[in-house]
Order: structure tokens, then sequence, then C-alpha cells
């Protein structure tokens, strides 16, 4: 059976109206343009997918979130405070159990800057292997938050603070469940120049607008060498601007950091 578990964790200024298994109403004081994040976990690591339908002020949108554990999240513009209705359409196969853990909903100029990595790690060789946690912090050898990241040997992380010092460690679990000791600590400072959403910010006004989108139509096809290519619109960095630069300019159209 899926199952959506709860109650979520929502922030202050956010009340819960009504929850079941399958269905969460929530209401927002907030006005004006609002990101909305959820994060949800699927207990199995198979497919890494979860659907959700999201209803604020008459609008309908799908919520994708495609990792056994990560955040993903939508932007309104100009919204009255408003009743929020996050629903779980499917998962498959549908045998398999997602558990909601937050909702969050903030003003869009309250977003901070943030930067992501890539951890990775040795397998471990145990038949008995079931999956691995990652943990990390703003201090050494003191982790703040944790990730079961199934059975992989790398994990991406999201919305991390820049110009801080993060830690991270990783532990192997298996199916008993045991857990071991802490890997070898790695550490890195993202620094504020390198983070996703100033990609696509031709002019640096901090919003995806037309102004960037005409810029980015000029240097579609252009190559590393080129007058044209400018590495703002080169998302994978791979010295060329082409198909999958359009599909990551087009999801972060008027976005607004």
């Amino acid at each position: 059976m899926t199952v959506i578990d709860g109650p979520a964790v929502f922030p202050s200024d956010t009340s819960l109206i009504y929850w079941s298994w399958g269905t969460a109403i929530f209401y927002s004081s907030l006005s004006g343009d609002v990101k909305v994040t959820v994060r949800a976990k699927e207990d199995y690591a198979g497919d890494q997918h979860a659907l959700f339908i999201v209803r604020c002020a008459g609008l309908v949108d799908t919520l994708e979130i495609n990792t056994t554990y990560f955040s993903n999240y939508l932007i309104y513009d100009d919204v009255s405070a408003s009743d929020y209705e996050l629903s779980f359409i499917n998962d498959f196969p549908n045998e398999r159990n997602v558990h909601l853990d937050y909702v969050e909903i903030e003003p869009m100029q309250s977003v901070p800057d943030t930067g992501k990595v890539l951890i990775e790690w040795d397998p471990n060789e145990e038949p008995d292997l079931a999956g691995y946690k990652v943990y990390y912090g703003t201090e050494s050898r003191k982790y703040t938050k944790s990730y079961d990241v199934g059975d992989t040997t790398q994990f991406k992380l999201y919305w991390l603070p820049m110009n801080v010092r993060l830690y991270f460690v990783a532990t192997a679990y298996d199916t008993v469940p045991n857990e071991s000791l802490f890997s070898n600590e790695v550490d890195t400072l993202i620094e504020s120049e390198v983070f996703e959403y100033r990609k696509g910010d031709w002019n640096k006004d901090r919003k995806i607008s037309l102004i960037d989108i005409v810029q980015f139509t000029k240097r579609f096809g252009a190559i590393l060498g080129n007058p044209e290519y400018d590495k703002v619109f080169d998302f994978d960095e791979d010295n060329k601007i082409y198909l999958y630069d359009i599909v990551q300019i087009t999801k972060i159209y008027g976005l607004i950091y």
C-alpha cells in the first residue's frame, strides 16, 4: 500500500488544515512571489520516483521527486494568502511507501543563494549490505543532517549554504540493520559564485527573464572559442550551448533568487 506518512513539518506561518494518507491541505499567510518546497522519502530505492499534485490559488501543478530522498519546489507568482493542497498521485510500483518529510513555503526574496555537491565513496563488500547513509554538518565530527541514500555509492546534495565549510561522512548498513562506523571525513567550501541558479542570469539582475532568453537565443549553437559562446548558458559545462541547455533555461525561466 502506498501512503504519505505524516504529519510533515511546516514553518511557523503555515497551519495544517487536513491530513490523510493521500492528501494534505494547509494554509499560508504569505503573499506575493512564493516558493513551495516539498521533501519526501521513498522506502525502496528501486525506481526513485514520487509524484505529487500541488493546488494553489486556482493553479494545479505536478511536482516530481526523482531520488530516494530529495526536495523539489514550485514557484508561484504574486499569490495572496492561500490554501494549498498537496496530493500524492502515484508511485510505481504502487506497493512502495512514500513518506512526506516537510512542506515549506517561503517568500522568494528570502531564498538564499545555495550550492550543491556530489559525494562519492568506495563500495562496501559485505554480502548483506542494504544501503548507505550520508551525514554532514558545519563542524568536524558534529553532523546535524543525514540522508538514507539506499544502495548507491554516490549522492548529490542540494540547497547547501554558501561560503560555509561543510563536513561529510558516510556509513553502511546491513539487512538487520546494523550501521557501520563513520567513514573518513571529507570537507568542502562552496564559494558564492558557484551555485545553480545564477546559471542563465546573463544580466545578473537576480531573475531569469525575457532579457536572458533573448541573449540565450543569440548564443544557441555556439561552442567554446566562438565569440557568441557564454558560459552563463552552458549549464552542463561541456563547452557548447545546445539542446540540454535549452531544457535547463526553460526549467528556470521566471525564477527570482
